[in-house]
């Protein structure tokens, strides 16, 4: 079975990696508006992986299982649920993305980028970059017994307001085998 979280998550990653290339460009061949787009975009390609996410019933996995997994990671809390941590993992994503955002409005001036600065910014994208793959690794992990996450066939029917936006950004972020796996998910009737 295709998982399309995964394919999705790929790109994601590969649009935090471009994200940097574009930062230390900055001046050369690119400006803070195309740094800026790059995680604009990102943070609405991460909604749809939110979307997604839905569809491996991570929030509805409370088996001893993988709670036993979540002690095995140290992720277990006595108070709080799988869910809870999922939840907490992507707050994080967000917190990480707007202090991206923060930075980005706070400390660049008139399309003027330092050095100190361009430091900060891709530290808070490389902190994006790991609380991303975690988060993703925790859904992995969470859903991993559950026989019913078939996202790729939820995808076909999700209301995405534009699919061809979502294959073009994803086309210019995976590897043509990983393009041709998404297509065939969302081309499939």
């Amino acid at each position: 079975m295709i998982c399309a979280l995964d394919l999705l998550h790929k790109a994601l990653s590969t649009g935090l990696i471009h994200a940097v290339k574009i930062l230390k460009e900055i001046g050369t061949s690119q400006s803070i508006s195309s740094f800026e787009l790059e995680i604009t975009t990102w943070v609405t390609a991460y909604y749809t992986y939110s979307e997604i996410e839905n569809y491996h019933n991570v929030r509805a996995s409370e088996s001893r299982d993988n709670l036993d997994m979540l002690r095995r990671l140290n992720l277990e809390r006595s108070n709080e649920s799988g869910m809870q941590i999922v939840q907490k993992s992507e707050d994080l994503i967000f917190d990480s993305a707007q202090f991206v955002f923060d930075t980005l409005h706070e400390e660049v001036s008139k399309g003027v980028l330092i050095p100190r600065v361009r430091n900060h910014l891709e530290l808070n994208v490389v902190d994006l970059q790991i609380n991303m793959d975690n988060h993703h690794d925790l859904v992995k992990v969470l859903s991993m017994r559950n026989s019913s996450h078939d996202c790729a066939s939820k995808l076909q029917g999700m209301h995405l307001s534009d699919k061809d936006w979502l294959i073009d950004w994803m086309s210019k972020r995976l590897d043509e085998m990983n393009i041709l796996k998404m297509k065939s998910i969302i081309d499939a009737d």
